[in-house]
């Protein structure tokens, strides 16, 4: 091999100087960055599966949302039916009352108004038998004649109109 420029002695010796650096590169070497990217490698096949793991939880967290959101919206539909439910009812409980009161009100204007006509027309009586007296005094205070009883009942009659 000496034609080709080999030289037995340096091959054997870099065959052997490979060898220990190999050797002590797959003792040393090779097995810490071994497992050093099968660690990696766990870890990452770990933040896959987690990441899995959340983009399903987040998916049934949307679809919980949804459902609490609707159900909320649903329960907040049948509140306010609810509530507009009692202010009609209370609103025809106010009518009701508003117009029994409105009643009992001209109930009492009416009576009210019937006491004053009975106390105007007991008056009015009084007033009249006090003018049927001062009448009757006068007439019997003067001298009767036909003439001067005619005058004295026609000045009493339009008095009275």
């Amino acid at each position: 091999m000496q034609g080709l420029g080999i030289n037995w002695k340096i091959l054997v010796g870099q065959i052997i100087n490979f060898a220990i650096l190999f050797f002590l590169l797959k003792k040393f070497v090779f097995k810490a960055f071994l497992s050093t990217l099968e660690k990696r490698k766990k870890v990452i096949e770990d933040g896959v599966r987690k990441s899995e793991d959340a983009e399903k939880n987040l998916a049934k967290i949307r679809a919980l949302e949804g459902e609490i959101r609707e159900s909320g919206e649903q329960k907040a539909r049948k509140f306010l039916k609810e509530a507009e439910a009692r202010a009609a009812t209370k609103a025809k409980d106010i009518l009701v009352l508003a117009e029994k009161e409105k009643e009992m009100l001209l109930q009492k204007a009416r009576e009210a108004l019937e006491k004053e006509i009975s106390e105007g027309k007991k008056k009015r009586e009084k007033e009249m038998v006090e003018l049927a007296f001062l009448a009757s005094e006068k007439f019997l205070k003067e001298k009767i004649d036909g003439e001067k009883d005619k005058k004295f009942i026609e000045g009493i009659v339009s008095g009275l109109e």
